[in-house]
């Protein structure tokens, strides 16, 4: 950890997968279990970016906060500059976990050349370096900060309505793959503003509110029906029985068999 602060620069630079994947566009890269957080602005137009299964299109002036514990993967191609942080604890941390996972830049121009000079700031070897790198590390959240808040929105009648119409459709079609584009595109709203909206009127996430869809239908079905389950897992949407054990003992503490047995138990005849 520096001296002067409670982070560590792990890493910081630009990236571009076109040189990274030998210029394959659509591949699809292994999702990953994020131990860092990871801050980036992507500069030009591209795929997609996946954080907790939600996707999110990148484009130039998009900025991605990725934190400990989510699940990342990306669908080619971008090309962003990135600043990868250890931290443990204290006021950087808690602001940063504040932060949405995606949302846009007011001045492109701004985070370029704060993140260039990060990135010169890390790689050099002088007196006084880490007060540099602390300063600008600070200027950039704040800019995060400033921007993030500035893009929180009234949600107003009409988008109440629109939200209304997606909460139903996620309850309606639960049992598909559908993912956040299938869900704005349906209430005609763009996939950021839509998952920013969904959140302030919800609490969770279009992505956490169908899971928490799917679950409610897999309990009914264990402690109603025979069904397997693995019927039960492709009739409630999980994509197989393996992931469907898993996500539900994640959720609920024990196998989804487990509890059809105390379900049962718990009925009087």
């Amino acid at each position: 950890m520096s001296k002067l602060t409670e982070f560590n620069v792990l890493s910081a630079g630009s990236f571009d997968s076109r040189y990274a994947f030998g210029g394959e566009s659509g591949y699809i890269t292994k999702e990953r279990c994020l131990s860092n957080y990871e801050l980036e602005f992507f500069t030009e137009n591209g795929g997609e970016t996946f954080i907790d299964g939600e996707s999110y299109d990148i484009s130039r002036g998009k900025v991605l906060v990725g934190k400990p514990g989510q699940k990342r993967h990306s669908k080619l191609h971008f090309k962003a500059c990135f600043i990868h942080l250890d931290i443990k604890e204290g006021y950087l941390r808690q602001c940063i976990d504040e932060l949405p996972d995606f949302f846009e830049a007011q001045n492109n121009r701004v985070y370029e050349e704060i993140f260039l000079r990060i990135t010169e700031l890390n790689e050099g070897d002088f007196d006084g370096k880490e007060l540099y790198i602390v300063s600008k590390i600070y200027e950039l959240v704040s800019e995060m900060y400033k921007d993030a808040n500035t893009a929180k929105v009234q949600i107003g009648e009409l988008n109440e309505k629109k939200l209304e119409s997606a909460r139903v459709f996620i309850e309606e079609n639960h049992n598909t793959p559908i993912k956040l584009k299938d869900i704005s595109e349906f209430v005609n709203l763009s996939s950021v503003y839509f998952h920013k909206i969904f959140k302030k009127r919800y609490g969770e996430s279009p992505n956490e509110y169908l899971q928490s869809v799917r679950l409610l239908k897999a309990k009914n079905y264990l402690a109603t029906t025979d069904c397997t389950a693995e019927e039960i897992a492709f009739a409630c949407g999980f994509s197989s029985q393996s992931y469907f054990n898993y996500f539900f003992k994640q959720k609920v503490g024990i196998p989804p068999l487990q509890y059809r047995r105390e379900a049962l138990g718990k009925y009087k005849i």
